[in-house]
């Protein structure tokens, strides 16, 4: 395995920043501001509020899509694979949430099982992958 090019390590550490400030920001509006601002529910308020933690995933979107800009041809078979196992996971437990909400009825939150089996799935198989590699 060869070392990583200043332009590489660069682009991690600005990477690194421009993901950790919307992911705080993310948790926040998620969690704090609705404990924080309580209208009721249904109201255009409480709509607002809810939909505020979708500027930061869009912010944190795009330096996703800035990072993956400066890999190389033999990163991005990495970053496929990785991508495509999360998908694979998160419509798999899509599918398993749908069917288990059809038996039992609606489950709160559950939703959000489909977003960390998904993001789960492609950062463990982007690092196994590349570890394996690296041996």
């Amino acid at each position: 395995m060869s070392e990583r090019t200043p332009r590489e390590r660069a682009a991690a550490r600005r990477y690194l920043w421009e993901l950790m400030i919307p992911t705080v920001l993310f948790v926040v509006l998620i969690v704090v501001v609705p404990i924080m601002i309580a209208p009721p529910e249904g109201s255009p308020p409480a709509i607002v509020i809810a939909l505020l933690p979708l500027i930061p995933a869009v912010w944190m979107l795009i330096a996703v899509v800035r990072f993956t800009r400066t890999f190389d041809e033999y990163m991005r078979g990495f970053a496929l694979r990785a991508c495509a196992v999360g998908f694979a996971a998160a419509m798999i437990t899509a599918v398993a949430v749908g069917i288990i909400e059809g038996a039992v009825g609606p489950l709160p939150n559950v939703v959000w099982a489909v977003f960390v089996v998904g993001m789960s799935a492609w950062g463990v198989t982007l690092a196994v992958s590349s570890t394996r590699d690296a041996r």
